[in-house]
C-alpha cells in the first residue's frame, strides 16, 4: 500500500545548527510514516531586493505545489508570508494541515501589525495549531474562537546520526586531561548562541555561589578568564554531545522573562535530558510535564535551593537518558496528532 503524502514547508532562511538538528528529526519520523517533501525559503548570497522577492515567490509556488499535492501540511508559520497563508487558508478546508507557532511571534509587546496577521490567520484558517508550551497556546486561543483547534505538543529530540569524523577528538580529549587535573564537585555545560536571555555574566554570577562547581561554555562567547569557567567556543553537534558525557547537568536559559514568559521548551535543554543531564533552569520547563522527568528539572525562581538540590542529586545518567529519549521523541509526541493520519 501506498503511503500518504506529506509536505513540510519551512518559510524562513537557513535555520540554526539547533534547528537544522530539529527540522532533521522531524523529517525522519515523518519519512516513517509519509511520503515526505521538504519545501524551504532559499537563502541567495546577494542583497537585492528584487532578486530576494523573486526567490522567494519561486518559494512560494514551489510550496503551495507541492501542497496542493500533498495529503497532510506542516508549517511553520511566518506571518509575512502572505500569499502563501491565504493558500494554506484555502487548502485547509481540504487538506489536513498543522501550523507550528512558536513564542517569539508573540514576544513582549508585538507589533499590532504582527498580530493583526496571525489573528486573520487564526480565525480564517481550519487548521490545527500546534505550541510547544501551555502558555503559548493559552496566548494563542485569545485570537481564535476555535479553541479546540490549538494543541499542545512541546518539542521533543531525536538522537542524530554521529558521524565520527566530524567529532573534534583534540578539543574533547584535551578538555578530559583538563577536567582529571582538577578537582569539582561537579561538572555543568551551558551551550548558547549568544542570544540576550544567555547572558554568561548572570550565570557566573549565580555559579560563583557555588565554588565546586566547574562550567564548560560552548557556543560564541567571548572567554573570560575564571576559575571556574572554560570556554571552548563554537562546536559541531557531534562535538558536543561528546562533550555532554563528561558533564553532570546542564545549565539552560538564564534570562527567559526578557521574552516576557515564564515558561519554555528549548531544544537544548531536550539535548541535555537525552543525554542524562538534569538541568538548571530559571522557568517553566515544558519537560516537567512528564512526571518521570520532573524529578531531574531544578527551577531556581521556584526553589532557592535549586543549585545546591542539582549539585548534591544523585542521577542515574543512564536511566535519565532512556527515559528522555523515549517521552521526548517525535514519535511519541506527534503519535496523537500528525503521525495518527498515516496508513500504519
Amino acid at each position: 500500500m501506498l503511503k500518504k503524502t506529506c509536505c513540510y514547508i519551512f518559510p524562513f532562511p537557513a535555520p540554526s545548527e539547533d534547528l537544522s538538528l530539529k527540522i532533521q528529526s522531524q523529517l525522519s519520523v515523518l519519512n516513517n510514516h509519509y511520503a515526505t517533501n521538504f519545501v524551504s525559503k532559499p537563502t541567495p548570497a546577494t542583497k537585492s531586493k528584487l532578486l530576494l522577492y523573486f526567490y522567494n515567490l519561486i518559494f512560494v509556488v514551489k510550496a503551495i505545489l507541492y501542497a496542493t499535492q500533498s495529503n497532510i501540511i506542516y508549517y511553520r508559520f511566518h506571518p509575512n508570508q502572505t500569499l502563501l497563508n491565504i493558500s494554506l487558508i484555502a487548502l485547509s478546508y481540504i487538506k489536513i494541515i498543522y501550523v507550528e507557532h512558536f513564542y517569539s511571534q508573540i514576544k513582549h509587546n508585538p507589533p499590532p501589525k504582527l498580530i493583526r496577521k496571525l489573528s486573520l490567520f487564526l480565525k480564517l484558517s481550519n487548521s490545527t495549531h500546534i505550541t510547544p508550551t501551555q502558555q503559548l497556546k493559552r496566548l494563542i486561543q485569545q485570537y481564535t474562537s476555535k479553541t479546540h483547534k490549538v494543541q499542545y505538543t512541546q518539542n521533543g529530540f531525536s538522537y542524530p546520526k554521529i558521524k565520527i569524523t566530524n567529532i573534534d577528538s583534540a578539543t574533547v580529549a584535551q578538555l578530559s586531561h583538563t577536567l582529571q587535573k582538577k578537582s569539582y564537585k561537579k561538572i555543568a555545560v551551558f551551550s548558547g548562541n549568544g542570544d540576550p536571555w544567555q547572558p554568561i555574566s548572570e550565570i557566573i554570577q549565580y555559579i560563583e555561589k557555588e565554588p565546586n562547581i566547574l562550567v564548560i561554555v560552548m557556543g560564541p562567547y567571548e572567554p573570560i578568564k575564571h576559575p571556574q569557567f572554560i570556554f571552548l567556543g563554537i562546536l559541531n553537534t557531534e562535538t558536543r554531545l561528546q562533550i555532554y558525557k563528561l558533564a553532570d547537568f546542564g545549565i539552560s536559559i538564564f534570562k527567559w522573562n526578557s521574552s516576557n514568559f515564564e515558561e519554555e521548551c528549548p531544544l537544548k535543554t531536550r539535548e541535555y535530558l537525552c543525554m542524562g543531564l538534569p538541568i538548571l533552569v530559571n522557568y517553566f520547563d515544558s519537560a516537567n510535564d512528564f512526571i518521570e522527568l520532573s524529578p531531574s528539572i531544578f527551577n531556581i525562581k521556584t526553589n532557592n535551593q535549586a543549585l545546591s538540590d542539582i549539585i548534591n542529586q544523585k542521577e542515574n545518567k543512564t536511566q535519565l537518558q532512556n527515559i528522555a529519549r523515549k517521552k521526548l521523541d517525535w514519535s511519541e509526541l506527534w503519535k496523537y496528532s500528525i503521525l495518527k493520519h498515516s496508513i500504519h
